[in-house]
């Protein structure tokens, strides 16, 4: 298959923008009638007795709609991301809400080339996660094996 970005195109300190997901209430209280059953989850009337005073998204609902946004901005850009090798340090800052707007910040960490297969590397990324008034909502860091660019046929 070929890619549009391998290995080799990162580089340490190279960031991405990207975003634009919307939380939504009613997808709040589906995903959290199914995944995450917390009061401050599932309705107004029991949200506004916590103390949050409102709705508020589960932080892995909010961790779920980052993952759409990211599909969406590499994959048509065709980078060769084989896998996702792990999730590290994920912190909830502070709560995203209904109507919030969804921007991400990643940057590229680290690049660490593997030593037992020369096809691939690993990715290291920080990521960001912050709402329409900038506000902090979710930072964490996530390892992915990328395809290094294949050598040219002479």
């Amino acid at each position: 298959m070929e890619y549009g970005m391998y290995f080799e195109d990162f580089t340490e300190g190279q960031v991405f923008e990207y975003g634009g997901e919307t939380i939504i209430k009613a997808e709040i209280f589906a995903f959290a009638a199914r995944y995450d059953p917390e009061p401050f989850h599932l309705s107004d009337e029991t949200a506004e007795k916590t103390i949050f005073g409102g709705v508020i998204a589960s932080g892995l609902q909010t961790l779920a709609l980052w993952r759409r946004m990211d599909h969406e901005f590499f994959t048509p850009r065709r980078a060769a991301f084989l896998v996702a090798a792990g999730l590290e340090e994920v912190n909830w800052v502070q709560p995203g809400r209904p109507g919030d707007v969804l921007s991400v910040r990643c940057e590229v960490l680290e690049k660490i080339p593997s030593r037992s297969k020369p096809d691939r590397g690993i990715v290291r990324f920080g990521f960001q996660v912050r709402n329409q008034h900038d506000a902090l909502l979710m930072v964490f860091r996530n390892k992915v094996m990328v395809g290094r660019r294949p050598a040219q046929a002479e």
